[in-house]
């Protein structure tokens, strides 16, 4: 039986988009992503708690997303956990990350709910945009694992 690798976010970005480029040419993106939940205690006291998430975004969609996000904008994101583990150069300690790797992205428009521009982007008919991840081969086309910095 195959199984199932989804994640949804709903979130807002924490900062600037980073975008480099690897060795193969593909662009890759980091977007930092934090998500707000909010509940009760015992006491029905509110309590907000924030998690912070890092996804990674490949090929034209990564160029997007460093070129149209900003800081504070919500964003929608569909993805896959990726797990990976390096040595600390610093410490000597291996340390073990959790990413987000995007398949999906809807732009759900400026901080302060100004609209962004649709270039190059499908909207949805209300102000949501969205740009499809997946290469026609299927996702990270042209990418090999050395490439990747997780």
């Amino acid at each position: 039986m195959q199984g199932i690798n989804k994640v949804s976010l709903l979130g807002n970005v924490t900062k600037e988009v980073t975008l480099r480029t690897t060795n193969g040419g593909q662009s890759v993106a980091t977007v930092d992503l934090a998500t707000n939940e909010s509940y009760k205690d015992k006491n029905g006291k509110s309590i907000e708690t924030v998690a912070f998430h890092r996804v990674t975004v490949f090929g034209a969609a990564a160029d997007n997303a460093a070129k149209y996000l900003v800081k504070g904008q919500t964003v929608f994101v569909e993805g896959k956990l990726a797990y990976s583990s390096f040595d600390d150069k610093d410490t000597g300690k291996k340390v073990f990350k959790t990413d987000i790797i995007a398949l999906n992205v809807i732009y759900l428009g400026k901080p302060g709910g100004a609209e962004k521009s649709n270039s190059g982007f499908k909207s949805n008919g209300n102000g949501a945009q969205k740009y499809a991840v997946k290469d026609d081969d299927g996702f990270g086309a042209g990418v090999s694992d050395d490439e990747i910095p997780f």
